[in-house]
């Protein structure tokens, strides 16, 4: 049996997505697991692409819902990690009908995972609006995936949480924000968000490096959240800091919930998106969560600043007279794990924007250049 085979094996979800693909390679990278990765084609362009770049991994086909293939992807495996997606195709429809089909999803993988005992289950949570709020806003792709987690927790897998913040990707692939050209050339940036709300930013091709940190000591971590971002920044300190990046003066310019719902009126569930941005404005992504046992414990990844520098994204000024909403230009791409801010009703940036802190940048000066979430 060769030395890889003798090594602990860990089933990755989602592997040809961005969350799945940050968490093999990482692991791939530590040589302390081997891989298997599941996903629901072997043949697409993205599986060979992994395969080639991670040699020797297992690629295993396994749809969530097809309980003996999930038993099989898992079996003889010591860990899993785990990342649903609410808004594929068939979830959506179901969520029309008032279903919950990434919940169920999920519980089959947490359910399959106890059946043939996994040791580990490493989940991508996000925090439950509806206990949170009492009620007050509905969000299922984020109280589904809690209820993910709370259903591992029941039935005794050690559970480790990880909680992703926004992507920061999502700015480079249109998914937010709306953006707007006025007459004098002033790229507008536009959500429904306050301007005083901080977002958890991530590079998510770098979320694995924490999924590997916490694996190193996992018991450390059991029936605990990781949250999973470098900084905490304002769309104002954003658009400042792509200011200063680019040479192009960005603004942030808050829109009202109206405004919102009129400008995203084709995505299909822009009403939970009503409701998301809602819930970010009074409560936060993280519920008033702090980053600093994250950014003491785990290893540094890059900030919203670096990210720009390392990505080369800019705003495509021939496309952004005609966005009526970025979120309609996201074709079939949902907010998953993406938008987020901390609790707060005023400016207590010491508490909200630990970015800020990270990089040397006050809440005032990053955000000089204009007053997303």
């Amino acid at each position: 049996m060769s030395a890889a085979r003798e090594l602990p094996c860990i089933c990755v979800f989602g592997a040809t997505g961005q969350q799945g693909g940050s968490v093999a390679r990482a692991l791939y990278q530590t040589g302390q697991w081997r891989i298997r990765a599941v996903t629901r084609d072997v043949n697409t362009e993205k599986a060979r692409q992994l395969s080639a770049e991670l040699p020797g991994i297992d690629l295993v086909v396994a749809d969530m819902l097809d309980r003996s293939a999930v038993r099989r992807a898992l079996n003889g495996c010591k860990a899993v990690f785990l990342v649903t997606d609410f808004y594929t195709q068939r979830n959506i429809e179901k969520a029309k009908r008032g279903l919950m089909g990434e919940t169920e999803e999920g519980c089959v993988v947490v359910d399959a995972a106890k059946e043939v005992g996994v040791e580990w289950m490493i989940f991508s949570t996000l925090h439950d609006v509806k206990q949170i709020t009492g009620g007050k806003f509905t969000v299922p792709h984020f109280t589904g995936k809690s209820m993910v987690e709370q259903r591992a927790r029941d039935i005794g897998l050690k559970t480790l949480a990880v909680a992703p913040g926004v992507f920061c990707q999502n700015f480079s692939s249109g998914l937010f924000p709306a953006i707007h050209v006025t007459p004098r050339g002033l790229i507008e940036w536009r959500l429904p968000l306050r301007h005083d709300v901080a977002l958890p930013l991530i590079d998510i091709s770098q979320f694995g490096l924490y999924v590997a940190h916490a694996l190193r000591n996992p018991q450390d971590y059991v029936d605990k959240r990781i949250l999973c971002a470098s900084e905490y920044l304002t769309l104002d300190q954003c658009a400042a800091i792509y200011t200063q990046i680019s040479g192009v003066p960005t603004v942030y310019k808050r829109q009202s919930m109206e405004e919102y719902r009129e400008s995203a009126k084709n995505v299909p569930y822009v009403d939970e998106y009503v409701e998301m941005f809602s819930y970010f404005n009074e409560f936060g992504y993280y519920n008033g969560e702090t980053l600093h046992h994250t950014l003491e414990h785990f290893p540094p990844t890059r900030s919203f600043r670096e990210w720009l520098v390392h990505s080369g994204w800019r705003t495509d000024l021939g496309t952004a007279p005609k966005v009526a909403s970025a979120l309609g230009m996201a074709k079939g791409v949902g907010p998953q794990h993406t938008l987020g801010a901390e609790k707060g009703t005023g400016l207590d940036f010491e508490k909200r924007g630990t970015g800020a802190a990270r990089q040397g940048e006050s809440a005032s000066s990053a955000g000089a250049i204009g007053r997303q979430m």
